[in-house]
């Protein structure tokens, strides 16, 4: 006999999975995404959502505080160039990794989560995918 627990809710019945792609820098997490999306599944790119956010004004002036304005390009948004070789150094300083993503993640989830909301909520995400020719 089945209980409560066991059984699927009505929502979850009919939503698609979600798979989340997770690794190191390097470690072909967007060559996948792109081998899901050629297959018809829908990706959200916490990678380009996470280049939105570091648009945002509030990461911004916090991440100056961090920094100061040599983490600034010419036009006042953040050279992510110059904030990796903050981040990013061989000698261990995690702290400065850490500050990073004390800013950031908050809003990238915030984000990533209203993407997959939406994403949820469409239902033409409901339905199965065509599948590209030659594939079985």
């Amino acid at each position: 006999m089945m209980s409560r627990m066991d059984a699927p809710s009505s929502a979850a019945a009919t939503r698609p999975p979600v798979i989340g792609l997770v690794g190191d820098i390097g470690a072909g997490k967007s060559t996948v995404g792109k081998l899901l999306a050629e297959r018809g599944c829908l990706v959200i790119d916490a990678d380009r959502i996470g280049h939105e956010v570091l648009r945002l004004p509030a990461v911004i002036a916090r991440l100056t505080e961090f920094w100061g304005p040599q983490i600034l390009a010419g036009d006042g948004s953040i050279n992510r160039r110059a904030v990796a070789e903050i981040v990013f150094q061989p000698d261990g300083r995690r702290i400065e990794y850490d500050r990073l993503l004390s800013v950031v993640h908050p809003p990238l989830w915030d984000a990533v989560q209203a993407a997959l909301t939406a994403a949820l909520a469409d239902p033409a995400n409901r339905r199965p995918r065509e599948q590209p020719q030659g594939e079985t």
